[in-house]
């Protein structure tokens, strides 16, 4: 990772100062005046350090949230700090910044610190620091928050100002070279294949599909399905498909839209059926509703048959 002030430093005065008024920096002087250019280097740096530090708390879990809210609330003797995640992350940043980002993660142990290494899916040895490691991880994510929050007609502005060739309007482009400091070149694209000046002998292994396109017209290639049993139904590109299929021993590709034809039943299943329904004691549709029609009209009957009462 490059320091911002670094970044900043390839930048001219009069951008400088356009972007600290656009981030409500105040960039001038008790007398009113522009202040120099190594200051507004570091107003801005330690901008995008703050913006990035509480990305980077938002960013890790609550268990490693509430393990630095401990140590806050003990060095501040005051009472524990509740388990809230929007709490806990204003409650570090305001004594991290009161005492400093640097000594406030010194006094968090190593165990928490490789959770939160952990957690940011950094790669860091362990001879390595892990307070400069997060530091540097934080002021990462404030630099890209930074620059993504201008136009890519302005990311192109700022490269040019640092002596960078971007061959891209893309702002994930643009505001990587930015916080590289590298320029880019987008990879040529390769050309689209031509067909061979001379129409190939015949149709064979190897045949491209822009040769079989622009040297054989549809007739000539339904003839040749024809002569190899192929499917010739189709427009010039499905027969095309077939063909290349062919010539490569791959399977016949099936036209759009077709689809595999079910299997009919004949009359000796159908009887077959039947036949086992009777012997397992069950009745075909036609026969329950017969008997559910028998069962209703013979309950009718009885019904109309009970005696009536005297009066």
């Amino acid at each position: 990772m490059i320091a911002s002030e670094k970044i900043f430093g390839e930048f001219d005065s009069k951008l400088l100062r356009k972007i600290a008024t656009q981030r409500c920096l105040n960039v001038m002087d008790e007398n009113d005046e522009h202040l120099p250019k190594a200051d507004i280097v570091k107003i801005l740096s330690e901008d995008i350090r703050d913006v990035g530090f509480s990305r980077m708390l938002h960013a890790i879990r609550l268990k490693e949230l509430k393990a630095m809210g401990e140590i806050v609330a003990k060095n501040q003797n005051t009472d524990r700090i509740q388990a809230i995640k929007r709490v806990l992350e204003k409650r570090i940043k305001e004594y991290s910044d009161d005492i400093g980002r640097e000594t406030f993660l010194n006094s968090v142990s190593s165990g928490i610190k490789k959770e939160i290494i952990h957690t940011l899916d950094l790669e860091v040895d362990e001879a390595r620091n892990y307070t400069e490691a997060i530091l540097a991880e934080a002021e990462a994510i404030g630099q890209e928050y930074f620059f993504s929050t201008f136009s890519t007609e302005k990311l192109a502005k700022f490269a040019l100002s640092c002596g960078l060739d971007v061959d891209s309007l893309s702002q994930n482009v643009l505001v990587e070279c930015l916080m590289s400091l590298q320029s880019y070149k987008a990879p040529k694209k390769k050309p689209a294949p031509k067909p061979s000046k001379k129409k190939p002998e015949k149709i064979a292994k190897g045949i491209s599909k822009i040769d079989l396109n622009s040297h054989y017209n549809k007739e000539e290639l339904v003839e040749y399905c024809k002569e190899n049993k192929l499917p010739v139904t189709g427009n010039k590109r499905d027969l095309i498909a077939k063909i290349l299929a062919h010539v490569e021993g791959r399977e016949i590709p099936l036209p759009k839209g077709s689809k595999k034809r079910r299997k009919k039943t004949s009359d000796t299943d159908k009887k077959s059926k039947r036949k086992r329904e009777t012997s397992s004691g069950e009745s075909s549709p036609k026969k329950r509703a017969s008997k559910d029609k028998k069962s209703a009209s013979s309950s009718s009957e009885e019904v109309s048959e009970k005696p009536k009462k005297k009066k």
